[in-house]
C-alpha cells in the first residue's frame, strides 16, 4: 500500500512524501526508513514521535512539526476539558467521540468544548488535528495512544484547577 502510495504521488506531481512515526510497533519509523524515508523532526512527550519524509524533486522542502497556538480559557473548580478531532481519522475520531459522550456524562464538573476541524482555516488556527487539552495541558499523546479519558482526568491534580 505505502509504495502504491508513493508512487501515485510521483506520477501525481507531488516534490515529496511525510508520515509521523514512533519507536513502538504501530507505525514504527524503522519500517518508513525501507522506503528512503528520513527523520526531518522529531517531539518528544514521553513516546518519541518522529516526522519523517522522502523526498521526489529538488524542489521539495521537509515539513516540520507545528507548535500547538491553542490558547485555553479556563473556568474556576471544574475540570476544563477541549477535544479536537477531524473526520479524515477514523482512529483519532472514535477516541473522541467515546471521549465527548463519556464527558457529556459527567455533568457539571466538566466545561467541555469539542473542536471538529473540518476545514483547514480551523486547523490553521489551533495548529492542531487532534488532540485534548486537560485544565490547559496536552494530554494529546496519552490520549490518542489510548489512555481512557477518566484515567486521564484522574492523573489532573486538584491543584490544576483554573485560578
Amino acid at each position: 500500500m505505502l509504495k502504491n502510495c508513493l508512487t501515485h504521488a510521483m506520477y501525481d506531481g507531488y516534490y515529496g512524501a511525510a508520515v509521523w512515526a514512533t519507536d513502538h510497533l504501530i507505525m514504527n519509523k524503522d519500517f518508513f526508513k525501507k522506503f528512503d524515508f528520513k527523520i526531518v523532526d522529531e517531539e518528544s512527550f514521553g513516546l518519541n514521535l518522529y516526522l519523517l519524509a522522502r523526498s521526489f524533486s529538488k524542489e521539495f522542502s521537509p515539513p516540520k512539526f507545528l507548535k500547538s497556538k491553542f490558547s485555553p480559557v479556563l473556568k474556576q473548580d471544574v475540570y476544563n476539558v477541549e477535544l479536537f478531532f477531524n473526520p479524515w481519522c477514523p482512529y483519532s475520531y472514535g477516541v473522541a467521540k467515546r471521549a465527548e459522550s463519556l464527558l457529556n456524562s459527567c455533568g457539571e464538573k466538566i466545561n467541555l468544548k469539542s473542536h471538529q476541524l473540518t476545514q483547514r482555516e480551523d486547523i490553521n488556527k489551533y495548529n492542531l488535528s487532534a488532540g485534548i487539552f486537560i485544565n490547559g495541558c496536552d494530554c494529546s499523546l496519552d490520549f490518542l495512544m489510548g489512555k481512557d479519558v477518566l484515567e486521564i482526568l484522574s492523573q489532573v491534580k486538584e491543584t490544576e484547577y483554573a485560578d
